[in-house]
């Protein structure tokens, strides 16, 4: 068998990051920031809608982030991080 070394291979790359680590990181950077599952999935390389659902879920339960409009369409829904206020 010859190789064609002109032949390419596309090699997806995901961060090493986790999900959660990248939202949290991307909301630290300014507080004013909002975040939706589309962004998520641009920055993490994720394409699973549902697996970027879960770590949105994940850090609601634990309070790290809120949702910006409780009734925004599900396309529409976005996060911030929670305001620490002592």
């Amino acid at each position: 068998m010859k190789v064609n070394l002109r032949d390419r291979i596309t090699i997806k790359h995901k961060k090493i990051a986790s999900l959660e680590d990248i939202i949290i990181s991307y909301l630290s950077e300014d507080p004013k920031r909002t975040i939706t599952n589309k962004v998520v999935r641009a920055l993490s390389g994720e394409d699973d809608v549902n697996k970027v659902k879960k770590a949105f879920q994940k850090l609601r339960k634990l309070e790290k982030i809120v949702a910006v409009n409780e009734e925004a369409s599900a396309f529409d829904f976005a996060y911030k991080i929670k305001s620490l206020t002592i």
